[in-house]
């Protein structure tokens, strides 16, 4: 042990060296330990922005958005705004809600009046066709279809329409009548004068009187189908032949009016015959005749006018 080795273990003079400085005490925490820190300003990311400051709207805007694809034909704020303006000037206007039960009567009228069924059955406004015969048209039924169109919630439209097709049907069907009619006419005469031969037009005159007697003067205009029927026409012929009966004819033929009244005119004047003798066994017959041949000569009258 040295002196100089007794002399490193002396204390300097002055005393021991100076510690350093502690470092200063971290500032106490202003929230929660379970508050999440919040990172520095400068580490946040920015806000997305999807318009530009002149209202224009960035590429793939909506996408930026998280909004549908078919928003992005708009390409500024205006449009899209108008487009919204517009939207809802549509689904603010009248709506008509459909009831979700057939048997809601209430609802179903509201429904049909707002498609402009009428208020009353009479307020449907059906005409005759223009096409269509005034005999084939009838009032009565027009106003019984004007009912069925209004139980059946139609609209005016449907109900003129309706008028209109069978109009056409009916037309259609009287043309393809007449047309059969007349078909049938051509083919009973060419039969008939094969048959008759000269005879035709006097039995035909014969059979028309016996018609006009038994049936009305009116009778083949009404049933077109026997007035061209060869076997009906020779019928009536031989029942004429068979009874005495003999058709009044004038000189362009036919049944006159003439023929009638003096056919009358003798039956009353002669005072052997049987209408003027109540017991006469064929009186009951000629007193029906002379109602038939009065009925004709009126008919003839009223249709010659």
């Amino acid at each position: 042990y040295t002196l100089r080795a007794a002399a490193d273990d002396l204390p300097p003079p002055g005393g021991p060296p100076p510690s350093p400085p502690s470092p200063p005490p971290a500032p106490a925490p202003d929230k929660p330990l379970l508050a999440a820190d919040t990172p520095p300003a400068d580490t946040q990311p920015p806000p997305a922005t999807y318009v530009n400051p002149d209202g224009t709207f960035v590429a793939n805007w909506n996408s930026v958005a998280k909004l549908p694809d078919g928003l992005s034909k708009f390409t500024n704020v205006p449009d899209l705004v108008q487009s919204y303006v517009e939207l809802q000037k549509k689904l603010g206007g009248d709506k008509l809600p459909l009831p979700k039960d057939a048997s809601d009567v209430e609802g179903w009228k509201t429904v049909w009046e707002k498609l402009g069924k009428p208020e009353k059955a009479d307020d449907y406004a059906l005409a005759k066709p223009e096409a269509l015969d005034p005999s084939l048209w009838s009032e009565d039924d027009a106003k019984a279809f004007q009912q069925f169109a209004h139980a059946n919630n139609l609209l005016p439209a449907q109900a003129k329409a309706l008028v209109e097709w069978q109009a056409s049907r009916t037309i259609a069907e009287v043309t393809a009548a007449t047309t059969a009619a007349q078909v049938q006419r051509a083919e009973a005469e060419k039969s008939l004068k094969a048959e008759w031969g000269a005879e035709f037009d006097e039995n035909l005159r014969l059979a028309r009187h016996v018609a006009g007697l038994k049936f009305g003067p009116d009778f083949a205009e009404k049933n077109s189908a026997l007035g061209n029927d060869p076997a009906f026409l020779k019928l009536l012929v031989m029942h004429g032949k068979a009874v005495g009966e003999k058709a009044p004819v004038n000189p362009q033929g036919g049944t006159t009016l003439n023929g009638y009244e003096a056919e009358i005119k003798a039956m009353r004047a002669d005072p052997k015959s049987a209408l003027n003798n109540p017991g006469h066994p064929d009186y009951a017959a000629a007193v029906e005749r002379h109602s038939q041949l009065q009925y004709a000569l009126f008919k003839s009258r009223s249709s010659s006018h």
